[in-house]
């Protein structure tokens, strides 16, 4: 939107903004928009887009609003993932929540594995040294827990976490309550220290009585880029002679992480196994952003659309081969969507919801098929119904 006038605090600017967003989403022609995207810093105020921008979506008559909003504080957002899927028959908005640190959390785990390193020396425990048990801490140990829950859940292996921050007592408590299933999985070992102190300048925390280093991954997620590097070449220095990888989160690929881009193209080991890993960058790609709860299930509906067909009969008619869902034409995907749309309508009329998986040992639901009470019959004909309104 263009400058309008100038705030000189942060509540005035906030007021501003709330002020003006119906007008500044009208001036913008919200109502031809396909996507709205809301990254504020404050809840509250991307709470507030959405409600406005879904007011004012009532009013198109084409297509839908996709209004995909961050949600700072990722255990709002996992209790808030509900009404992600809380959409209307005739509705032309859909929400997306997105949090990056989550992402980040299973980026993270993607691109640095500490299991995959070991894949053939399954018989023993994965030990990770965690520093700063802030947003992206916590959730890259629940993540890192449930990941371990399905590859280990008939052995007896424990993954063990050294956990290391000012509060980091209190913070494991309550990640615990959080997440009951977490102690049946981990063995999480608190260890309150300042970075800056000469106990973890020895880092004893890192080795055995014999010397040896007991990790197998240091992740190093704290919120000041500058103490981050430090703590990270700290604990890197110690480990150097050792393939122990060290991954430091930093905001962005601009500032101190440029300094190891340089390291990269240069023949110099003396940063090997040490990474930077940039949040922003790796969460806030317009594919991530976009592409949210809806996109992902009217994707999936579509493959199973083309698995349901007679590939003997194409062939057989002499059809070109079946698209895939970048060839799709926007109206075909958009039914895909209102599709996808429908998956929460039909559970709640009969009595089911969808929610955020807390209990890892939940048996998957079978529905009740029945003479008299068959569910998947019951919904098909409702869903059969309403895409023949549609």
């Amino acid at each position: 939107p263009p400058r309008t006038t100038r705030c000189t605090s942060r509540r005035q600017r906030q007021m501003c903004i709330r002020d003006r967003d119906p007008e500044l989403l009208h001036k913008a022609r919200l109502n031809r928009a396909a996507h709205l995207v809301s990254v504020s810093g404050d809840d509250g105020v991307n709470a507030e887009v959405a409600v406005l921008a879904e007011n004012l979506s009532r009013t198109r008559q084409d297509g839908a609003l996709t209004c995909s909003i961050h949600i700072v504080d990722p255990q709002l957002w996992y209790l808030l993932r509900e009404k992600e899927l809380d959409v209307a028959t005739d509705s032309h908005f859909r929400l997306e929540l997105f949090n990056i640190f989550d992402r980040g959390a299973s980026l993270l785990l993607k691109n640095y594995s500490p299991w995959t390193r070991r894949q053939s020396e399954l018989t023993c425990d994965i030990h990770l040294v965690l520093i700063g048990l802030g947003k992206l801490g916590q959730s890259l140990v629940t993540q890192a827990a449930s990941q371990w829950w399905e590859q280990r859940r008939i052995s007896d292996q424990r993954l063990r976490f050294s956990i290391i921050d000012l509060q980091a007592a209190q913070k494991v408590e309550t990640l615990c309550v959080r997440h009951p299933n977490l102690t049946e999985v981990c063995d999480l070992d608190p260890l309150q220290m300042d970075v800056r102190s000469a106990d973890f300048q020895r880092a004893d925390f890192l080795f055995n009585q014999d010397g040896s280093c007991i990790a197998d991954a240091i992740y190093i997620c704290m919120d000041n880029d500058s103490l981050g590097l430090h703590t990270g070449l700290t604990l890197h220095r110690k480990v150097r002679d050792q393939d122990i990888p060290v991954i430091i989160r930093m905001v962005e690929d601009a500032g101190l992480a440029l300094l190891f881009h340089e390291n990269d193209h240069q023949d110099n080991r003396t940063y090997k196994n040490l990474s930077v890993f940039p949040l922003l960058d790796q969460t806030c790609t317009p594919e991530l952003i976009l592409h949210g709860t809806h996109e992902l299930l009217a994707r999936e509906l579509h493959e199973s659309y083309l698995a349901g067909l007679d590939k003997e009969q194409e062939e057989r008619d002499g059809e070109r081969a079946l698209p895939s869902w970048d060839d799709l034409p926007e109206s075909t995907k958009e039914k895909n969507r209102r599709q996808a749309d429908r998956i929460s309508l039909i559970l709640n009329e009969h009595g089911y919801r969808i929610a955020p998986l807390t209990d890892w040992k939940a048996v998957d639901l079978v529905f009740d098929e029945k003479e008299g009470n068959d569910e998947v019959e019951a919904m098909a004909r409702m869903e059969h119904e309403l895409w023949c309104q549609e």
